[in-house]
């Protein structure tokens, strides 16, 4: 989680939902900030998925996986 994103999100809906389209199973690794081409600034709305240790989410082919709740916090803090 030190790079570009492979996938990205469109912009999140008013009440935070979001939907990130994949090519294929596998695991990917969910985070979320207001900017993502650039290093996190200090102060900026950041957030990790928090539901496994490494912020990673398996997802099978073919499916959908509701409930990634990621909370926002400031950068740096």
């Amino acid at each position: 989680m030190r790079r570009v994103p492979d996938y990205t999100s469109a912009m999140t809906a008013a009440d935070g939902r979001f939907v990130i389209y994949l090519p294929d199973g596998g695991r990917y690794w969910v985070g979320a900030r207001k900017h993502i081409r650039d290093k996190p600034a200090p102060g900026e709305p950041y957030g990790l998925y928090t539901g496994t240790p490494d912020h990673a989410v398996d997802v099978a082919a073919g499916s959908f996986v509701d409930d990634i709740d990621i909370v926002l916090g400031e950068f740096g803090r």
